[in-house]
């Protein structure tokens, strides 16, 4: 009796199937889950390169004299800019967090005659629930997109802001 049920190959397949189906509907759909978060990734990159290239081409016409007040009229256009790529991509939920940074670089790190004002845009994008697989539980996702830049064609004597700790 023992041999005659050794040889039977009958539902074989079968549990073949029942092992490797979880599996490759994990693999499925975790693909398409990477595709979604490497899609908020590249909306958070090319906003945040959007709002560095308008700040530094726009930011010498605006009318001011210290870099503290160039820095407000700076987060208000970035966060702006930013908003505006997030929201073009449909696969970000609509309850997202966007904090905004922009900064003026101490003085020392170029020759502002040369070049200009640096300055730093950070961006932090928390997204809940971007990723949604059956079993595991990602919680609230968190992107950090980072951009320097210059002020094009600053002229002027600006007060540079005193040196300070990194973010």
């Amino acid at each position: 009796m023992f041999s005659r049920l050794r040889r039977d190959n009958k539902g074989a397949s079968v549990i073949i199937y029942v092992f490797i189906l979880p599996l490759f509907i994990l693999l499925v759909f975790g693909s398409l889950e990477i595709w979604k978060v490497m899609s908020v990734r590249y909306s958070l990159s090319q906003g945040g390169y959007k709002a560095a290239r308008k700040l530094s081409s726009e930011g010498m016409h605006w009318p001011l004299g210290s870099a503290s007040a160039w820095e407000s009229i700076a987060h208000e256009r970035a966060v702006g800019t930013i908003k505006g790529e997030l929201d073009k991509n449909k696969l970000i939920p609509t309850d997202y967090t966007l904090r905004v940074q922009v900064a003026i670089e101490p003085e020392g790190r170029a020759n502002p005659a040369q070049l200009g004002w640096f300055f730093t845009i950070r961006a932090e994008l928390m997204v809940p629930g971007l990723i949604t697989l059956p079993v595991l539980n990602f919680g609230t996702v968190t992107f950090v997109e980072r951009q320097v830049s210059y002020i094009e064609g600053l002229s002027g004597h600006w007060l540079p802001p005193t040196p300070a700790e990194p973010y």
